[in-house]
């Protein structure tokens, strides 16, 4: 009989436990309340935006390839804690992010490691511009900025 009653207890104080995911931020935007409801992110597509460096002499349509290559298996999910985990066929990664201004900094350690500009969500989309950045073997560098478009 005792064990009986241990189970529903168990399942209460599971059901009870803390989720720091789900813990909500201070005072969070539209735009982060947007983007946490709208989880999770699938990436679909990019947009060439511009070209910073091209040693490489690389064409629009190649440094877009690159973009999608790197991200083809990338899905966001934005918490209510301000984080965001980013999962890949590389694994999971979880960041801290702010935004303001349509602005967003993704932050590790205390370091910011990326900032993406334009940051927009419309319905069942999220896009953002970021810059990417490749070296080959010869140390010849490209470096371009993207509009990214995901969706949920």
């Amino acid at each position: 009989m005792d064990k009986l009653l241990f189970i529903p207890l168990l399942l209460l104080t599971l059901a009870c436990s803390n989720d720091e995911s789900s813990v909500p931020a201070e005072n969070l935007s539209e735009l982060e309340v947007s983007m946490i409801e709208g989880s999770p992110w699938n990436y679909n597509s990019a947009e060439f935006v511009s070209v910073a460096i091209n040693e490489q002499d690389l064409s629009e349509a190649e440094m877009l390839q690159e973009t999608d290559d790197l991200l083809n298996s990338v899905n966001l999910v934005f918490n209510n804690n301000r984080t965001v985990t980013l999962n890949s066929n590389n694994g999971q990664v979880v960041y801290d992010f702010s935004v303001s201004d349509a602005t967003m900094t993704f932050i590790s350690d205390g370091d910011t490691i990326g900032t993406l500009e334009e940051v927009q969500v419309d319905e069942n989309q999220l896009s953002y511009i970021d810059t990417f950045e490749v070296t080959n073997d010869n140390g010849q560098t490209n470096q371009w900025k993207a509009r990214l478009f995901f969706m949920n």
